[in-house]
């Protein structure tokens, strides 16, 4: 008798081991899941604006810029100083179907050439397939220069 009563304890217990194993594995990514937002707040990385001219930084209207560390012709982003001393910027690259934008003065818009998306000076979708406005970048002043600070997904 007590041969078969260690084989059920063992069969059970190999059961319940094995049990808590599958449950531990297919609970650890629901965790990592929750817990990622709280994480991802602290991993912000920051991007240094680079401009073609020193003097872009303070222009009044969109002017073309990049991230340090990028190419020339890496898609760019547009910044401008507003009259108050604040800096604003978006992403050149279109909502739509990632095309580069350009900004056209004399229209006070952003306009897209693959399918003639239009956006406002504020980035605001307002014609064409664009279905939501440029994303708009969080711009940060560091020991006098400028930075694109972005939370890594």
């Amino acid at each position: 008798m007590s041969d078969s009563s260690d084989r059920r304890r063992f069969l059970e217990g190999s059961i319940k081991g094995s049990a808590a194993f599958i449950a531990f594995v297919t609970t650890l990514p629901a965790v990592g899941f929750l817990l990622r937002p709280i994480i991802a707040r602290s991993e912000k990385k920051r991007l240094k604006v680079i401009f073609k001219s020193p003097d872009d930084a303070n222009a009044s209207n969109y002017v073309v810029a990049r991230y340090e560390g990028l190419e020339d012709t890496a898609p760019g982003i547009f910044i401008k100083k507003t009259p108050e001393g604040k800096h604003v910027g978006f992403s050149a690259t279109c909502t739509h179907a990632g095309c580069a934008v350009d900004w056209r003065q004399e229209e006070n818009q952003f306009y897209c050439p693959c399918h003639q998306g239009k956006f406002d000076a504020n980035g605001k979708n307002i014609a064409g397939p664009p279905p939501r406005p440029l994303d708009m970048l969080n711009l940060q002043i560091v020991d006098g220069q400028l930075f694109v600070e972005e939370t890594e997904a």
